[in-house]
């Protein structure tokens, strides 16, 4: 995740995550010499929150929603994704079927 100044890293980091931050999330998957796939997702950080542990956790909205073209994913890896979407879209008077792959 980066974006800067703030990230998340292995690196040492200089700007501490507030709430209403807006950072990039980019899972991906490189086989070697063979090929790679990136997702790439901007995210919110939300306001601290009790979630029952020993202190306030912030977590991340995904405010990128755009469709994902599914010919070269896992369709179980962008289930949870694609219901946001379609949820956000019929939200908007929106509709589409996700199920044709677009």
């Amino acid at each position: 995740m980066h974006e800067g100044p703030q990230n998340i890293s292995k690196k040492p980091v200089l700007q501490a995550l507030k709430p209403g931050m807006v950072c990039s999330n980019e899972p991906g998957f490189y086989k070697t010499g063979e090929f790679g796939i990136r997702i790439e997702n901007l995210v919110v950080v939300s306001e601290p929150q009790d979630v029952g542990g020993e202190r306030m956790m912030m977590s991340f909205e995904t405010i990128t929603l755009v469709p994902i073209d599914l010919n070269l994913v896992e369709l179980f890896l962008v289930d949870r994704y694609r219901a946001r979407l379609a949820e956000y879209l019929s939200c908007a008077g929106t509709r589409h079927d996700f199920a044709a792959g677009g």
